[in-house]
């Protein structure tokens, strides 16, 4: 597909468009795992997702330590 890394591409959102359709069609449920916050609707709820993982483990430890830095930061 040569969009590595790039999730926003119109033709990746139209293949996670044909996923869900083919998903649909044999009976069975269309979910995406670790697609971020601002890809959510049109990657997700808009193409009918039933399990939408929006994050996962390593990435809400390195957010929590980034907040954690920050404050620490801030107190010298």
């Amino acid at each position: 597909m040569s969009h590595v890394g790039a999730v926003e591409h119109p033709a990746v959102l139209a293949a996670f468009g044909g996923v869900a359709a083919a998903a649909v069609a044999h009976g069975k449920a269309f979910g995406v795992i670790g697609v971020g916050e601002a890809l959510l609707r049109s990657h997700a709820y808009d193409l009918g997702a039933k399990l939408i993982i929006a994050t996962n483990d390593i990435n809400l430890l390195i957010d929590r330590g980034i907040e954690v830095a920050a404050r620490v930061r801030g107190l010298a």
